[in-house]
């Protein structure tokens, strides 16, 4: 049901066919995805959902390390502990590490999730839908997070040393973004929100020691009283866990095969083709890059 005043995704100029289709159930497109895009689709979702207790207390327990710097985790911390509960599900979204969060569907994607998650819980008390945003600490793209534009003015973030670019986003120093803040402030000098705004992501870059926990400082301040549950994926507990899918991949490149099959058939059903694959893929961390 589209809310009056709304804008249907299908009258968009900018979404292409691919996603209207699969807004619009298209019977063609069914056989690429198990539920359909909407509340109904993600309750079944749940339903199919299962994580043990050992999973669960594992996940809680590398989440409650990574917030360890973190006072009065208020409805965080209540999420955390639900997150225990076997009828927890997490609705997640994630982006990488971008300065300043570069683009604003950074922000549209977090409030989307949160909103979602609203919802599942408006619709069914069964269960705790938990709102999550995902870190790409791992990604190692740093000329793509090292840009912020507006006002017709740019700010760049010049590589310091060598290493840029070959090492986690997420564990570079962040000190040298704070110096932004002064600067961008000019712009903003009757809008008290922005000043506030800037003072949270002066005081983040400032004080981490990671871009990875400057982000978390930021979107907590931000999200934290929607519950919001930040998690950074490069962590060894994690990883752990999640070895045998990591096997999968190394060995027998099942992602590469499964997105180079589905592509062919789009491609034939006369799309265009989502992402291009490599043979592995992994990120690639020099020694003693994990966390």
């Amino acid at each position: 049901m589209q809310l009056e005043g709304s804008i249907s995704y299908q009258s968009l100029p900018f979404h292409n066919k691919l996603i209207k289709d699969y807004l619009n159930r298209n019977p063609q497109l069914k056989k690429f995805y198990s539920y359909s895009p909407d509340t109904e689709g993600l309750l079944k979702a749940a339903g199919q959902r299962q994580f043990s207790a050992k999973e669960r207390g594992i996940l809680v327990e590398a989440l409650c390390l990574q917030y360890g710097g973190l006072a009065d985790l208020g409805a965080v911390g209540l999420n955390l502990d639900k997150l225990r509960l076997l009828n927890s599900f997490t609705v997640t979204t994630g982006h990488q590490l971008c300065a300043y969060t570069g683009p604003a569907y950074f922000i549209y994607k977090i409030a989307s999730v949160i909103n979602l998650a609203r919802q599942l819980n408006e619709a069914d008390k069964t269960k705790n839908y938990i709102p999550v945003f995902w870190m790409a600490s791992e990604d190692h793209d740093f000329e793509e997070i090292s840009q912020v534009n507006f006002y017709g003015k740019s700010w760049k973030w010049e590589k310091e040393n060598e290493n840029f670019g070959k090492i986690p986003v997420g564990l570079i120093n962040p000190n040298y973004l704070a110096s932004w803040a002064g600067e961008m402030r000019q712009y903003f000098r009757e809008e008290l929100n922005m000043t506030a705004l800037l003072e949270i992501f002066e005081k983040a870059y400032s004080a981490a020691d990671t871009l990875a926990q400057a982000t978390r400082m930021i979107l907590h301040e931000l999200f934290g009283e929607s519950g919001l549950v930040i998690i950074d994926g490069n962590d060894s507990r994690l990883k752990e866990v999640f070895k045998p899918v990591l096997l999968l991949e190394l060995v027998k490149d099942i992602s590469f095969k499964a997105i180079k099959n589905s592509t062919t058939e789009l491609l034939e059903l006369g799309y265009t083709g989502q992402i291009n694959p490599r043979d592995t893929n992994l990120f690639y961390f020099a020694s003693g890059a994990a966390r």
